[in-house]
């Protein structure tokens, strides 16, 4: 709740969730051009569909050599862009990859220690 006499932007939850995704697309090193109008007109359908459950909507980039731009962005849900995501969707894909670094860091060590 707003302190008294404070006024409080009706559109702050959007322009938090519009700076979160802008910052976490600037850390992964993937340009960013939509602006905060853009980011929710593109969400306005899907606002209280967002999540991170499997079945929750997530915004995915069409073509990830280019910008998250206005059309290169796609709304999905969480188990769709899983699906084509790579091979962590499988579960027995994912044992594998960790069994193999496991493997991989064992044999560094055996010859650190040799």
């Amino acid at each position: 709740m707003a302190k008294p006499g404070r006024k409080t932007d009706p559109f702050s939850k959007e322009k938090l969730a519009f700076a979160r995704a802008k910052c976490q697309a600037r850390y992964r090193g993937e340009e960013w051009e939509l602006d905060l109008f853009e980011y929710m007109e593109l969400w306005s359908d899907y606002w209280e569909e967002r999540g991170r459950g499997i079945n929750d909507m997530c915004m995915i980039r069409l073509d990830k050599t280019k910008p998250w731009q206005w059309n290169n962005v796609k709304m999905v849900t969480r188990a769709d862009y899983l699906t084509v995501a790579g091979p962590y969707f499988d579960p027995q894909e994912k044992h594998k990859a960790i069994q193999k670094k496991i493997e991989t860091h064992r044999r560094k060590r055996e010859l650190q220690n040799d």
